[in-house]
């Protein structure tokens, strides 16, 4: 089993550091728990994304800010072929994204 470190800092990516996020690999096997800013730089798109499941352990921006990248990297990379399984993604029950749009609270 191998983990790797991809960021450890929040509320915000300082310097070369990024938010949450730690790789763990077993055989062919990718957990990513937590998927914080900056942490698809020290990814391998194409042979980690493989046989990945995600884990988000709350719903803070700093958890998951790199979701919507990898979202966007593995639609393509399932198009040109190189991902043959879908990413899951799992997330704690009940969390819901809040986003502050124009001075109001609107879940989302």
């Amino acid at each position: 089993m191998l983990i790797t470190p991809l960021g450890t800092v929040s509320p915000y990516c300082k310097g070369s550091m990024n938010c949450p996020g730690f790789l763990v690999e077993y055989n062919q096997d990718k957990i990513l728990l937590d998927c914080g800013n900056g942490i698809t730089r020290y990814l391998n798109l194409i042979k980690d994304l493989n046989n990945l499941t995600i884990i988000i352990s709350h719903l803070h921006k700093d958890h998951y800010g790199d979701l919507l990248s990898i979202a966007q990297s593995s639609y393509v990379l399932k198009r040109l072929g190189y991902l043959q399984n879908k990413i899951k993604v799992y997330i704690p029950k009940g969390d819901k994204v809040k986003v502050k749009e124009y001075g109001t609270d609107k879940d989302g």
